[in-house]
This record gives C-alpha cells, structure tokens and sequence, in this order.
C-alpha cells in the first residue's frame, strides 16, 4: 500500500512540476517521514550547489543562502531538480552495496536504465528489471566498458524474439540505450514494425506542373518520373530518405498579341536527386504507417530546348511565319520537396508507400509541381 501510495504522489509531484513555469519552484524532494512512517512531498526547495558524483550520496537544501537541512541517499527515496529526476537505489559498487541518487534515463514496460557518475566523471548504467529491482544491475563487462547482454538476454523472454527475423534483429544489439530502444519496441509491441533497417526499391509518378521563366509563362501540363530510392535508419522512426529521379518535362503556351502570335514549346531531361527526412508514426499494431518528409533537390539537366514559332500579321494583312531558338544552360537546378504519405507493410520486407508531395525548384527555369506517387520497397 505505501508503495502505491508513493507512485501516486510521484506522480501528482511529477505533473505539478511540469506545470511550474520557474525552474527553481518545481524542485522537490520525496522523503520518507521518520515518525509517521508516510511517504511526502517538499515542494520549491533550493538546492545548495554540488559537483554531480557527490549529489549522488547526499544533498542538501539552503534557505536565504544558507544549508538547513541535508539527506543522504537512504533517507529520501528521489528529488526533482529542474527537468530532471533522481531516484534512490542501491549498487554494487567497488564490491559494496551502496545507496545513491541516480538520474533515470530509460524507462519502459518495467525496466528501468539509471545513470551513475564516478569521481573521473565516467558515466556507467545500471539496469532495473522486475526480478532485480532490489539491486541495480551494472551494464558493464569485466574491463569496464558499457555491456548490454544482460537486457540482450531479457528481451529473451517475449514471444516475438522466437520470430526469425526479430531475433536476427536482436542479436545485433549495440550497447547503447537507442539500439536497446529499438529491439525493445519490437518485442513490447509484437509488431516487426518497429525493426530498424536499410531498405530500397523503386518508385515512379505522375502529376502536373507548371514552369515560369524570365519571359515566358507556361501553365500546367502533366508529366512523370521514374526512379529508385534507397531508405536509410537513422533512429527509430527517423530515417535518411534518398532518390534518383529520371523526369521528361514538356511544356507549351501560345501568347495572342495585338498584330502577332507565339507559340513557344519547352522540352527539358532531368537526373535529379533527392535527399530528404522522413518520420514515419509508427503504430504498434498497425501494416498502415503515416509519414512526412522533407528535404532539398538538385536537379541536373541531360537536354533543354526552348523553340518559338511566330506569326506576324503585317499591314497588308499577310501572315509572316518566323522561327526563334534560345540558348538555355543546362547548369544544375536546385530545390526543395514536401511530402506526406502511407505505407502499407503487406509483407515483413515488403511495402508499398502511397504519397503526395509538392516540389519546387528555385532556379531561373522554375518548375514546381504536385504528383501522386507510388513506391514499392523491393
């Protein structure tokens, strides 16, 4: 019942916090009372100043300046200072078991990751699972270096981690709390969705755009791309999205003057490529998975052309017919496309992503544009 009663004041303390808008009047301690055995609060303590290695043991609240009270680590059991918390666990330490105040820096489906500083300033992580709660698990092998096969081997006990392909994901674990994180998600979730991995494929497009140059103004015409793309993992649910795009442009407008006509026709090839961020809302049960990118474009022209017919109508009323050409460089073109879509997972390594975007280009030339596109993960 007192451990409840404590989560409970933990809690209301936590909101209560994050409703303060001075940094210092959100500072809290959560203490033990001696006499009445009950779980309590001090609200809007000033802390007094102390390096992070000895906070860890003790600290001390000041009033106008001066320290009035101290707590050691076993008499509190955590404090709030600024954004952070602190919690009061126990470790092994130098072959000791010890009572010290430690930042928590993962929490998750009942295991906890805490943060401790030694006198150099070297940071080691000690596990919290259900079956250790009493004492924290160091992270770290016999040379001291960070060692995440204890949480490797706890992931063990999800039926997803029997799946092929989770456990290959698995055992690719790094030791640190992102690449925990990941794997994590996987098996807390039942949903391969969540595997970080590098994917490519093709896509291709069609829709209508519309170009604006020094003198001439054309108006929407359709037109497509073809293209492969390749998806790399930066973190869960963020990853580099690449492209290489072949477009074919064709354009044309007729402009009526008082004696004259112009017919002025554009043809242009692109290679262009792609570079964007993409975040994808990844839903824990779900083969449907919204996201949004964003990133620039360089486009590299293989041919331009740009030829208008003109019809002058003279004082006699005959029709002269002549011809301009116009010399367009073909230089890159840069630029920037937004997006938005879905991707359908209808297999574990296969997708296919529905998605509308908008690009434009910022050159002279300028050429923007809203396609529907269709990709499939290969």
């Amino acid at each position: 019942m007192n451990k409840l009663y404590y989560y409970i004041l933990t809690l209301i303390g936590t909101l209560f916090s994050f409703t303060t808008i001075n940094a210092q009047n959100s500072n809290l301690i959560f203490y033990r009372d001696s006499i009445t055995g009950c779980n309590t609060i001090i609200h809007n303590v000033t802390f007094a100043e102390s390096n992070i290695h000895l906070s860890q043991y003790k600290i001390a609240i000041t009033l106008n300046g001066k320290i009035v009270k101290e707590f050691r680590a076993d008499q509190i059991t955590g404090y709030r200072k600024g954004k952070k918390l602190y919690y009061s666990k126990k470790i092994k330490l130098n072959g000791n078991n010890i009572h010290v105040l430690l930042n928590r820096v993962y929490a998750e489906d009942s295991i906890y990751i805490y943060e401790y500083v030694d006198n150099n300033e070297n940071k080691i992580l000690y596990a919290e699972t259900p079956k250790d709660s009493i004492l924290l698990i160091p992270l770290v092998n016999d040379k001291n270096k960070r060692d995440f096969s204890y949480l490797r081997k706890y992931l063990d006990k999800y039926p997803i981690s029997q799946d092929n392909e989770v456990k290959s994901y698995l055992n690719t674990m790094k030791n640190n709390i992102n690449s925990f994180y990941s794997r994590h998600m996987v098996c807390i979730t039942e949903n391969t969705n969540h595997i970080i991995k590098f994917r490519w494929g093709l896509t291709a497009g069609v829709g209508f755009s519309n170009l604006k140059t020094d003198t001439y103004s054309f108006g929407n015409k359709m037109n497509g791309y073809i293209g492969v793309f390749a998806d790399i993992p930066i973190v869960q649910g963020l990853s580099l999205y690449a492209e290489g795009l072949f477009i074919p442009y064709g354009f044309s407008c007729i402009n009526n003057f008082e004696k004259s006509i112009s017919h002025t026709v554009y043809n242009r090839t692109d290679i262009t490529s792609n570079l964007l961020i993409r975040h994808s809302f990844r839903k824990n049960e779900s083969k449907w998975i919204p996201y949004i990118q964003l990133g620039p474009q360089i486009s590299f022209p293989l041919s331009k052309d740009m030829k208008s017919q003109i019809q002058i109508i003279d004082n006699e009323g005959f029709t002269q017919v002549g011809y301009e050409s116009f010399n367009l460089k073909t230089s890159p073109d840069f630029g920037f496309i937004l997006s938005g879509g879905v991707e359908y997972k209808f297999q574990t390594n296969h997708s296919l992503f529905f998605e509308l975007r908008y690009r434009q280009n910022t050159g002279k030339e300028n050429i923007n544009g809203l396609y529907l596109s269709l990709s499939y993960n290969l």
